[in-house]
């Protein structure tokens, strides 16, 4: 769980991604003087699926690795997408993607969120190479990849050998099948781009009671 300190942090960052597409620029009235003048953003916004099979091991469970002397307890089946940790054995529900094109200026960023244990920067450079072929336009550095850091969704899409320990081995198959349900959604969001009005709003003590959010360490709450 998040800090609030870590949490601030991490939103401020966000902000300053975002906030070229909330500036005000200057400008002339027509008359030689100086004018504010709103540049109108796009937006587009679409979701879909993660095209993930079936056999792929679920992130986040690494006490299911043969590493650990737990695999295969309980199913010891093979898989073409799984090495050393438990496969899954079929599907309840897919894990989703979320996507949110903002234009404005002829600059143009990518939000991406999906149900993950965790991201990987191999996917965002690929993404941002499809993306930039497909549009036309330079995405370079302009596509942010987050995850909810599900342990219900297959992981071994990435290729750093630290994150074997949360997500088995790297499998192509399945790397290459998240990607394109990545740019298959995002260019669903590129084709829905319209003119968009973009605010930021607080709403604090929402959940005053803790049923939607609760934070494990109370310590920190009134900071």
């Amino acid at each position: 769980m998040l800090s609030v300190r870590t949490a601030r942090i991490r939103a401020r960052r966000l902000l300053f991604l975002v906030l070229p597409f909330l500036l005000v620029a200057c400008g002339d009235d027509g008359e030689g003087n100086s004018a504010n003048v709103v540049a109108g953003p796009r937006a587009g916004m679409a979701e879909g699926y993660a095209d993930f099979p079936v056999g792929t091991p679920l992130g986040g469970y690494t006490a299911r690795c043969r590493c650990f002397g737990n695999h295969g307890k309980t199913d010891g089946r093979r898989t073409a997408y799984n090495d050393s940790f438990n496969p899954s054995v079929g599907v309840q529900t897919q894990p989703k993607i979320v996507v949110l094109w903002l234009e404005t200026g002829g600059q143009d960023l990518v939000l991406v969120k999906t149900d993950a244990i965790y991201t990987f920067e191999g996917m965002v450079d690929i993404l941002e190479q499809r993306l930039s072929a497909a549009t036309g336009r330079d995405l370079a550095g302009k596509v942010i990849i987050a995850s909810s850091h599900s342990h219900s969704a297959p992981a071994n899409f990435d290729q750093g050998l630290t994150w074997y320990l949360g997500g088995d081995k790297f499998n192509r198959e399945v790397f290459e099948r998240v990607v394109k349900s990545m740019t298959g959604v995002a260019l669903d969001a590129w084709h829905k781009r319209e003119a968009a009005a973009i605010g930021i709003g607080q709403l604090k003590n929402w959940d005053p009671n803790d049923r939607v959010y609760h934070d494990r360490r109370g310590e920190n709450d009134q900071t």
